[in-house]
């Protein structure tokens, strides 16, 4: 078991096991959209829906339970970028 240690900043505190899960998902995210997705889909509605999510991500770091939170994000994330996929006419899955 990791032991889990209590981290200041500007006043407030966040468990170190809190701010790995925060920061390797948001880093995940940006580098999931960076190195993958922006070459598929590089229009605004994506890029901006990746963005909104990393910094909702981290900004959960400060909030009790983050990971819950952090897990609706992605939740979130996943049903926007269906919805988006679902609009555009080349889709997989989606017939004309």
């Amino acid at each position: 078991m990791i032991s889990e240690k209590n981290l200041e900043f500007l006043g407030l505190t966040v468990s170190s096991n809190d701010l790995v899960v925060v920061l390797v998902t948001a880093i995940l995210l940006a580098a999931m959209w960076f190195v993958s997705l922006r070459l598929h889909d590089s229009s605004k509605r994506t890029a901006s829906l990746f963005g909104a999510a990393v910094i909702s991500t981290v900004g959960m770091t400060f909030v009790p339970y983050s990971e819950l939170w952090v897990g609706l994000i992605v939740t979130a994330l996943l049903v926007a970028l269906l919805q988006v996929g679902a609009d555009h006419e080349d889709a997989v899955g989606v017939e004309s």
